[in-house]
């Protein structure tokens, strides 16, 4: 007795069944996220924040390191992102950024690149 081969339209509902999440939907489709270090020396600060493209501009925390930079890492999607720290309620740009652009708001945002 010989086994029987799948036909074109089985393998297709296999393959359509590893590629949808137990919810039934598409399975989200991978991509390659790079970690970003975001970090500024500001001695006195008592709090600090990034905000940008990449959260939709809400704070994301910084923590104090012992040389007294404040830094956070996140995990960001290929892509280029405009932001700025925000140092004790006060808007700053990153000075150690290459890039910088005006924001239409009279002052500049910190630019970031993403590669691949």
């Amino acid at each position: 007795m010989t086994k029987k081969t799948n036909t074109k339209r089985e393998q297709a509902a296999k393959n359509n069944a590893a590629s949808t999440s137990k919810t039934g939907k598409p399975a989200p489709k991978a991509t390659s996220h790079r970690e970003v270090t975001f970090a500024v020396y500001e001695p006195r600060a008592e709090q600090v924040f990034v905000c940008g493209a990449f959260n939709d501009w809400q704070a994301a925390p910084l923590t104090r390191q012992e040389n007294r930079d404040w830094k956070t890492t996140l995990a960001l999607a290929p892509g280029r992102y405009e932001y700025k720290f925000v140092v004790d309620g006060k808007w700053k740009i990153d000075p150690r950024a290459a890039h910088s652009t005006p924001n239409g708001l009279g002052s500049l945002n910190s630019v970031v690149e993403v590669t691949a």
